[in-house]
């Protein structure tokens, strides 16, 4: 005979509010345990940023050119002292470290190479590929600086692709130039011979008293 379960409509809100309980202690564990992801500071762009001395630094990221040599140092720069600051950039490009200073008004921004036309810093002879990380110490005025880890993008993004930094310029061969000799003088109508023979047959002779004296008179 098949066993048949009777339950009272008391018995089964009791088993509800057991039930609802247990759920809600679950769920309250999980916050305990788990960082609220608001509280994460991170940057919600594909370049990262950093705060020093009241500047921050914002979506700072390097778009390479197709070739790769020149890379735009893309970023917004927000400044919240009342007065303006020297922010400045060091990165090492080719060996050597290169000093970028920024001038930034007090209670302003300034912004490179995010929008078309706006001017752009473009660094050459970076040593990195695309998805690396380049290390730019950041300084404000006296203030310690810090280091801010810089990611090269892909030189193809279409998102980029109207403010991609054009290639590096082709130097321009020297050109060579032909020494042409300058033709040599022709020589006076009737050759030097008979220059030579008309003064031997001047038999002439300028006298002291300034005339002239000739053989034979």
């Amino acid at each position: 005979m098949p066993h048949v379960t009777v339950r009272s409509r008391v018995a089964r809100s009791a088993a509800a509010l057991v039930l609802a309980g247990a759920t809600l202690l679950g769920t309250a564990g999980c916050t305990f345990l788990t960082p609220t992801a608001t509280l994460i500071q991170y940057d919600p762009s594909d370049g990262s940023g950093l705060t020093v001395g009241g500047v921050s630094v914002r979506n700072a990221l390097l778009l390479p050119s197709e070739d790769g040599e020149v890379h735009s140092l893309v970023m917004s720069v927000f400044n919240t002292n009342q007065d303006g600051v020297e922010v400045l950039f060091q990165i090492e490009a080719d060996g050597e470290r290169i000093d970028q200073p920024v001038l930034v008004e007090g209670r302003s921004s300034v912004s490179y190479g995010s929008v078309p036309g706006q001017d752009q810093l473009l660094i050459e002879g970076i040593e990195g590929i695309p998805g690396s990380l380049v290390p730019i110490y950041v300084q404000v005025g006296d203030e310690p600086g810090e280091m801010l880890m810089v990611p090269i993008l892909e030189p193809y993004e279409p998102a980029y692709e109207a403010i991609q930094p054009t290639n590096a310029p082709t130097p321009t061969p020297t050109p060579t130039v032909t020494q042409t000799p300058l033709d040599e003088p022709e020589p006076p109508l009737g050759g030097a011979d008979e220059t030579e023979e008309g003064a031997e047959g001047d038999d002439s002779v300028i006298a002291p008293d300034g005339g002239e004296d000739t053989e034979g008179q």
